[in-house]
């Protein structure tokens, strides 16, 4: 049976949306990403670079291992973003949050044979949302991500099978997120991929379903909905306690389907981090709150993301921000998680 692709399903990055709405529940954000208590400052910027590894230790999959493995992300939000609208209409007062993720890896065979090679993987995203005060609560206005996906397939211990995708996806909301337009467009005719000669059979490239405008209505009737590439940056507005847990709704890119995510934190406590901050390094003990964020109905549920997060001390400066300090993301076909481990900090706004 065709397998379909998975990787990264749940990804960097994904989004948090409020509004008052009759009957819903709202998740309310504090803009913990200020060192001080405003809701928005239009000269807001930040850049957040992490270096992401493997960690096979709680792989599952009988037939796949990860070599050579390595990969960058990088984050920016910038604050004071305008956007201009399908029909017209230009939306000031924004944030605008890229991120851009880049690997590169060698899928083996559990014998020790190197399956494939692959160097360019990334996931390129762009969302712009509403601040938050005067009525807003990041809710989400535009996003657009890129996708070129290598993922191992079913297989065997005898067969290798791996897939490879190419596509775009753009989410468009309302004036007020109650409704969106989805559209995915296939783009692996675009693929320039070599493929050994003893793998021709094995190794496929998976082309995605072409969707254009497929309509989404009701999205915050029941919970405040989030898109998918802001998630990670939207979490950081959530006030987390040890067995505190939010629920939101969001679109899930891959499957073209709203689902309900819950965020989960199990404990808050003080660990090691090492990274420079504005040019100057920081190697101390943070508080962080450990939050697992995944799907939770249907047979959309799987393997969740958890997001070690800074924490507010009470009274005290926010010197962090409530910045991801780390990330862990499930690869697909149960070949182990890439762990994100923040490196540097950036509040200067480019020239």
């Amino acid at each position: 049976m065709k397998k379909k692709l998975t990787v990264l399903s749940i990804l960097i990055a994904a989004v948090l949306v409020v509004s008052a709405c009759t009957g819903m529940v709202s998740t309310t954000l504090t803009a913990n990403w200020h060192t001080r208590d405003i809701e928005y400052d239009p000269a807001f910027y930040e850049e957040l670079t992490y270096d992401v590894a493997y960690n096979g230790d709680e792989a599952t999959t009988t037939v796949y291992d990860m070599k050579d493995f390595k990969g960058t992300y990088v984050m920016k939000i910038s604050a004071g973003e305008s956007y201009l609208t399908e029909d017209g209409k230009t939306v000031n007062n924004l944030y605008k949050m890229e991120t851009d993720l880049s690997l590169s890896g060698t899928f083996a065979q559990k014998s020790g044979k190197d399956v494939f090679a692959f160097s360019d993987l990334s996931v390129v995203s762009t969302v712009y949302f509403h601040r938050i005060g005067e009525g807003y609560n990041l809710q989400p206005v535009h996003s657009e991500t890129k996708y070129l996906v290598y993922a191992p397939g079913q297989g065997s211990l005898n067969a290798v099978d791996v897939r490879i995708a190419k596509y775009d996806v753009v989410i468009d909301y309302n004036d007020n997120c109650s409704a969106a337009k989805y559209s995915k467009k296939d783009r692996s005719g675009e693929l320039d991929v070599s493929i050994p000669d003893e793998w021709k059979n094995n190794v496929r490239i998976e082309k995605a379903n072409d969707v254009e405008n497929q309509s989404f209505s009701k999205l915050q009737n029941s919970y405040s909905f989030f898109d998918n590439a802001q998630l990670y940056f939207a979490a950081r507005g959530m006030a987390f306690a040890q067995n505190s847990s939010f629920t939101v709704n969001t679109i899930v890119p891959n499957a073209n389907k709203t689902a309900k995510l819950q965020f989960s934190c199990s404990s808050v406590s003080s660990r090691k981090y090492a990274f420079t901050m504005d040019g100057k390094e920081v190697n101390e003990d943070i508080s962080s709150a450990e939050v697992s964020m995944g799907l939770s109905e249907g047979n959309s549920s799987g393997s969740s993301v958890k997001l070690y997060l800074a924490t507010k001390a009470e009274g005290l400066s926010n010197t962090y921000r409530n910045l991801p300090l780390q990330i862990e993301e499930p690869y697909s076909f149960g070949l182990g998680k890439m762990v994100y481990s923040l490196k540097n900090v950036s509040t200067v706004r480019p020239a």
